[in-house]
């Protein structure tokens, strides 16, 4: 907790202004790289019968997200 940053919150060193690179790329309307980071945690979870609902949660909202940028589904 000593290197946490005071100005962020819940003891993070990241201050509130990051953009994290996922974001960086849905803002960009690129394909974010969630296919190789939760996409295979979500294989090895089933692949050894441990459920992960947070990963597979955030994982189907970002690709949802592509999915706007790509204009597959108008959001309003």
């Amino acid at each position: 907790m000593s290197k946490a940053d005071p100005s962020a919150t819940r003891g993070s060193a990241v201050p509130k202004t990051a953009r994290y690179s996922t974001l960086q790329d849905l803002d960009a309307k690129r394909h974010t790289e969630i296919d190789m980071f939760s996409g295979a945690i979500i294989k090895m979870g089933k692949e050894l019968n441990i459920p992960t609902p947070y990963n597979e949660f955030v994982y189907h909202i970002i690709k949802a997200m592509e999915e706007k940028n790509d204009g597959l589904f108008e959001y309003k």
